[in-house]
């Protein structure tokens, strides 16, 4: 179940295979349904695929299994990325909020606490995000997060949690 959800994530990350990445993480949760990585990694091959509902209930699940592991500020991660997915605001926030505190040198949960507060008009709160990803990625700028395609926060976009206005009052 692991090699299947590893191999799943590099198809999707590194060859950008959703296809492959779909079966391979729907295997490894089939091989071991207590298997939280394969929870991820199912979670991930949903996103990919637009299937933002099914992620969501996929993430829950692999957060469910996570409990008391260490890598469980990853699942919490995976909940508020699906949340930005379905547009539910406040669970993003919240489940953003665990992982940072787990492992505070884990960017990805700040990327999206910045939009996710910028959005709901939290500026004080994005700030505060904004200053400790500064310090754990030096080349951050929120001009590149808004217009660059590349920088990965590409659900937030989706999500509608990209608001280049608030976002430049940064």
């Amino acid at each position: 179940s692991h090699v299947l959800a590893a191999v799943a994530n590099a198809r999707l990350m590194i060859e950008n295979d959703v296809a492959a990445a779909g079966e391979l993480s729907r295997l490894a949760v089939v091989s071991n349904s207590a298997n939280p990585f394969a929870w991820s990694s199912w979670t991930d091959a949903l996103l990919f695929t637009g299937e933002f509902e099914k992620a969501h209930a996929a993430a829950r699940t692999g957060q469910l299994l996570a409990q008391g592991g260490r890598f469980r500020f990853w699942a919490d991660f995976g909940v508020a990325l699906t949340a930005t997915g379905i547009g539910n605001l406040e669970t993003a926030i919240r489940n953003a909020e665990l992982p940072r505190a787990l492992s505070p040198r884990f960017r990805p949960p700040l990327r999206y606490q910045i939009g996710h507060h910028a959005s709901a008009g939290n500026m004080e709160a994005a700030r505060k995000h904004l200053g400790r990803l500064r310090k754990l990625e030096p080349d951050f700028s929120v001009d590149r997060m808004i217009n660059d395609e590349t920088y990965p926060v590409s659900f937030l976009r989706r999500g509608g949690f990209m608001d280049p206005d608030r976002l430049r009052d940064l």
